[in-house]
Formats: C-alpha cells, structure tokens, sequence
C-alpha cells in the first residue's frame, strides 16, 4: 500500500488507474485493502493529504 499511497499523494491518476497499475483486476479489490490498511477510503486518504498541504502551505497569521 505504500505505492498506492505515494501514487494518491503525488499524481492525479484516477482510483481505476492507480488499482490498475497495481495489479488489481477490480478496482473494489483494492478499495477493500487499501481500507484495511489505512482505515480510509484511496479518496478520504487523498483528500486529507491534500487538506494537509493546503493549510501547510497558507498558514494562518499568528
């Protein structure tokens, strides 16, 4: 999970794409594992990266 999770992170490929590149013939496949090992969904992981990087990147006045 550790390339799923870097290809989240820093690329804009689809879920398709990234479970594809993987090797999973079904997307839900790797939703399932991803879910087991991060306890989120690819899209919740991507998005909270993202959140992250936004507010670390305008941080607030003090």
């Amino acid at each position: 999970m550790n390339l799923a999770s870097e290809h989240l992170r820093l690329t804009n490929m689809s879920i398709n794409e990234i479970s594809s590149e993987l090797g999973y013939r079904e997307s839900s496949t790797f939703i399932q594992n991803f879910i087991k090992a991060k306890h989120m969904t690819p899209a919740s992981y991507r998005n909270l990266y993202q959140k992250q990087q936004s507010e670390n990147a305008h941080p607030e006045d003090p």
